[in-house]
């Protein structure tokens, strides 16, 4: 099982359907007052759909684990001084290169930005 909160617990499947959900709300109640192109949508459904791809990351993974009294993974390193942020680890999934042909080096930059600036306030928080 990979979490992506502990409390509530919550795996990081739920927690990224919640957010596509929650979205997709949000996108029926403003898409018309705030005149958002489709490419805007596009984009923040891509963001949300894989912001937190980074939190399967053993080290994380275990942290959540302690809190929530479950066993940790064995893959996890033994020793690491410093927690790599999960937005930082998200990035990996991104494909660059599809993102760059469909929307622009612009567009690609603009969420690279996003990627590993947006959750800086969470970074703490499991």
């Amino acid at each position: 099982m990979i979490y992506a909160k502990s409390n509530p617990k919550e795996t990081l499947k739920e927690h990224t359907q919640k957010l596509i959900d929650n979205l997709e709300i949000l996108k029926k109640i403003y898409q018309n007052r705030l005149k958002k192109t489709q490419e805007f949508w596009e984009l923040l459904k891509f963001a949300a759909f894989y912001h937190d791809f980074g939190k399967i990351d053993p080290v994380f993974q275990n942290k959540i684990r302690n809190k929530i009294g479950e066993p940790t993974l064995q893959e996890s390193p033994k020793k690491q001084e410093k927690e790599i942020p999960h937005n930082y680890l998200s990035i990996i999934f991104l494909d660059k290169e599809k993102i760059i042909q469909k929307y622009g080096e612009k567009k690609w930059l603009i969420l690279l930005f996003r990627f590993l600036t947006i959750m800086t306030k969470d970074m703490n928080t499991v």
